[in-house]
């Protein structure tokens, strides 16, 4: 452990150490020699693979809502625009305390919290098209994403959730 916490540590010593100063003895000004090449192209090199080794950490510390690949996040316009269509379905995955206070019209309640959410899902028509939402969008992505591991085609998330789509009509 002492090892490679000195390892790491020289990776952080000033570039100031690896070059030597020598002086112009006719000028009497500093003058830079680089006398220890092969360190500073190592130290280099353990710059660059840490920099992907946290690129690499960042990439796979991604919000589901930025990585999905299987469902479509939509805006409030969308959204609108989406529920007119013939066959639409649209889930509010809140819990009943903050349905009580308003929900989009002819939306479908499922409670994302409840115990039996999975079961509920199993039960719907996984040919529909589907819009859902919650508060602000978190929930209703997760609900999404089940969705679609469970087989559902056609799945949508309203990005911001119903906060937004109150903001904006």
């Amino acid at each position: 452990m002492a090892s490679w916490f000195w390892e790491f540590s020289q990776f952080f010593r000033p570039w100031t150490s690896l070059v030597a100063n020598v002086k112009d003895e006719h000028n009497q000004l500093g003058v830079c020699l680089n006398t220890n090449f092969n360190e500073m192209i190592t130290r280099v090199s353990k710059f660059f693979f840490f920099g992907l080794f946290l690129l690499a950490l960042n990439g796979s510390c991604q919000s589901p809502t930025t990585q999905n690949s299987d469902f479509q996040d939509i805006t409030v316009s969308e959204f609108t625009q989406k529920m007119t269509e013939e066959g639409i379905i649209i889930l509010d995955v809140r819990t009943p305390g903050e349905t009580a206070n308003g929900m989009i019209e002819g939306a479908q309640e499922l409670d994302f919290r409840a115990d039996n959410f999975r079961e509920k899902l199993s039960k719907l028509d996984k040919d529909a098209n589907y819009l859902v939402y919650c508060k602000s969008g978190g929930r209703s992505a997760s609900a999404c994403s089940m969705m679609k591991e469970m087989g559902f085609e056609n799945v949508s998330n309203l990005v911001g959730g119903y906060q937004r789509w109150s903001a904006e009509r």
